[in-house]
């Protein structure tokens, strides 16, 4: 069974933290979404909201405000934080045609709200099956196009980041002008996404790996020219009469 989540993009900021590593996940507890924040919180509960398959397609329907081109970008922007090291979140995103979706909604919201994305989750395990991103273009009139801040912050709802309580992050809660103006993942945001898709694959290497690596790769050369150079010697003398 498949529950609903509506992420609004308004609403209260929670807190004032100023760390990094401040961050909160979406969660479903008991079949009831939830929330989970880093530092914890009273009431935090239940098993992160993620995609199960790290490879996650979307298409992009009725797009009257360039919404397909900043979206894309947003998306793009996630995957390619780095978690350290130079390695990036286990994150594939395309656009491709698929049941997720980006979409032009020309109602007016109903709050007032400049976009949505609902989340639609198995109320057991918190696998992500399927998302809907909604920008009301009505709402939006003032700004002239999506701004990329709003798709960052939406994209981050589409794979389950819940709001943040660090007031300067893209996650946070509150939307207002220097909200809108933020064009940059904060390290709060980066420090989510990574720990909600993990790397799978070894950072690179550093200098001190490097040079070990090459030492391995000569010393391996120089024994196999010592076996080849040795092969030549006739098998019947011993190695101290070859030359006599």
């Amino acid at each position: 069974m498949l529950w609903r989540l509506c992420v609004l993009t308004t609403g209260a900021v929670a807190g004032s933290l100023a760390r990094a590593d401040a961050y909160c996940s979406r969660t479903v507890c008991n079949g009831a979404v939830a929330r989970r924040c880093v530092p914890a919180e009273a009431g935090d509960c239940g098993v992160r909201l993620t995609w199960p398959d790290t490879r996650i397609d979307y298409d992009v329907e009725r797009d009257g405000v360039g919404a397909a081109d900043v979206v894309a970008r947003a998306f793009d922007a996630w995957a390619s934080v780095d978690c350290g090291g130079g390695a990036h979140p286990d994150l594939r995103i395309a656009r491709v045609a698929a049941h997720s979706v980006v979409r032009i909604d020309a109602r007016h919201a109903l709050d007032g709200r400049l976009a949505a994305t609902d989340l639609a989750f198995d109320r057991g395990t918190g696998a992500i099956r399927r998302a809907t991103m909604t920008f009301f273009p009505r709402e939006l009139a003032p700004y002239q196009d999506v701004p990329l801040a709003l798709a960052l912050h939406e994209a981050g709802h589409f794979l389950g980041l819940a709001h943040s309580n660090v007031p300067h992050a893209v996650m946070a809660g509150e939307v207002d002008e220097a909200s809108l103006a933020r064009v940059a993942l904060t390290d709060d945001d980066i420090a989510a996404v990574c720990t909600a898709y993990p790397p799978n694959k070894p950072p690179r290497q550093d200098a001190r790996g490097l040079c070990i690596g090459v030492g391995i790769a000569v010393a391996g050369a120089l024994a196999w020219f010592v076996y080849s150079s040795d092969r030549t010697r006739p098998h019947w003398l011993p190695r101290g009469n070859a030359d006599a």
